[in-house]
């Protein structure tokens, strides 16, 4: 079954414009020692990815753009004008399965 494409969407980090898009989250580095981690755990970043057309007949660029969590929603893209908080439904599955381990 092929699942219906979804769009994100949440305000700029800094800033309260809201952008659409695909949402990612990384970590804002990478340590050597496991000990490190355990010292001071590593941020974790949310954003959106989006393109963004430039003018005609030239590539459009693709952005990153950090965003604030707490504001993240989505829509499927038949019903885009229905947009659903997801951030603290997302996070608590994740504590869960973090608990379990």
């Amino acid at each position: 079954m092929i699942s219906k494409p979804r769009t994100y969407r949440a305000k700029q980090l800094h800033g309260d414009k809201y952008v659409e898009g695909y949402y990612f989250e990384f970590p804002a580095t990478t340590y050597c020692f496991v000990e490190d981690y355990e010292k001071e755990p590593i941020e974790i970043l949310h954003c959106i990815v989006h393109y963004q057309m430039i003018d005609w007949c030239l590539p459009n660029e693709v952005r990153v753009t950090l965003i604030d969590p707490n504001t993240l929603e989505y829509a499927d893209v038949i019903e885009k004008d229905k947009w659903w908080k997801i951030y603290e439904a997302l996070h608590a599955e994740r504590r869960k399965h973090s608990n379990e381990d």
